[in-house]
């Protein structure tokens, strides 16, 4: 899941992942994938990182990809302050302040713009993805991800609107002649690997290994989809996958099992209230059986109870019986 950290409070609610947060997580490795799969198609070229975040990916940008510029933007100002702070140490990198849905770029500016984890934040998502396109050099490729919305956890409040896989598809279309979706999800591996590999804990190191898959899943069931866009058809980045550890499975394991435990006392304390409520139905229609009963012999034996209350000698005893059942409550409640 896309776990994230905020930033402080500023003009936009934002979202934010800090993979130093998260470090060796499921979280980072669905983030970096994502870089590394573009890095693979920036080398010498110019990269756009629009909705670049806290940075960490335009840095993977130009610096395994080997981008000769790349340029990451965000709305929000502090976090690009804190991008420069943290990643700011190659000459090819900048981080600037912009907004996706009005870049602060002429036409035709970049050979490759990335957009991962941002459309979904966006309301006016045909505006920026026409800007996306429009500061795209012909020849050149949009990669960009988004959340697939009913396979992706719902409820996060920083989201405008999130997208099917085919309203992705369709979105996109609108401003580019060649769309080709990739999709994205987690699985579990179990890898041999020799010591080198084994031994080896960075993200930017590939793995020399032949990998296989035992389960399939028919495309739009993906937990985020990603698309690969140009004007003119250019090929994108190929397949890519990134193992992390594969303890934190136990964890989310362990996790579903005490949230089992709550959801079992929830499950028995509503049986013990559908009792109770059951209880008192029934006692409810046991009295009302029981006035009907003695209504229907009032009226058959066509007994005024009004006439013999208006009888003053049976007026005061029945005042006096009520007086007597009251304190008797009174006392068998405070013992």
């Amino acid at each position: 899941m896309s776990a994230t950290t905020s930033t402080e409070p500023s003009d936009h609610p934002v979202e934010r992942f800090d993979p130093e947060s998260f470090r060796g997580e499921l979280v980072e490795a669905e983030h970096l994938v994502r870089y590394r799969w573009a890095a693979s198609a920036v080398a010498g070229r110019d990269v756009l990182d629009a909705g670049c975040g806290e940075g960490y990916g335009s840095r993977l940008l130009a610096g395994l990809g080997g981008a000769r510029r790349c340029v990451g933007i965000d709305v929000d100002e502090r976090t690009i302050a804190a991008a420069r702070t943290a990643y700011g140490d190659l000459d090819a990198l900048h981080f600037e302040p912009g907004d996706v849905t009005r870049l602060p770029f002429t036409d035709d500016s970049f050979d490759v713009v990335t957009c991962f984890e941002t459309i979904e934040h966006v309301a006016a998502q045909r505006e920026a993805v026409a800007e996306l396109a429009r500061v795209l050099r012909p020849g050149g490729l949009l990669l960009i991800s988004s959340p697939n919305r009913g396979v992706y956890p719902p409820g996060n409040p920083f989201h405008e609107r999130e997208l099917t896989a085919a309203e992705f598809e369709t979105l996109l279309q609108g401003s580019f002649a060649h769309v080709a979706l990739m999709r994205q999800h987690n699985w579990i591996v179990s890898a041999v690997l020799d010591d080198e590999a084994f031994a080896a804990g960075d993200a930017e190191g590939g793995l020399d290994m032949e990998t296989g898959k035992l389960i399939g899943k028919r495309p739009g069931e993906e937990l985020y989809t990603l698309a690969v866009c140009g004007h003119s058809g250019e090929r994108g980045p190929g397949r890519m996958g990134l193992l992390t550890h594969g303890l934190e499975v136990r964890r989310w394991i362990d996790e579903l099992d005490r949230r089992a435990g709550e959801i079992v006392v929830l499950r028995r304390t509503l049986a013990a209230t559908e009792q109770e409520l059951l209880e008192a139905r029934d006692a409810r229609s046991v009295a009302m059986a029981q006035l009907e009963r003695q209504t229907y012999w009032l009226e058959r034996g066509k007994i005024d109870l009004d006439a013999w209350m208006r009888r003053r000698p049976l007026r005061l005893a029945f005042l006096a019986l009520t007086l007597v059942l009251r304190v008797l409550r009174r006392l068998r409640g405070s013992r």
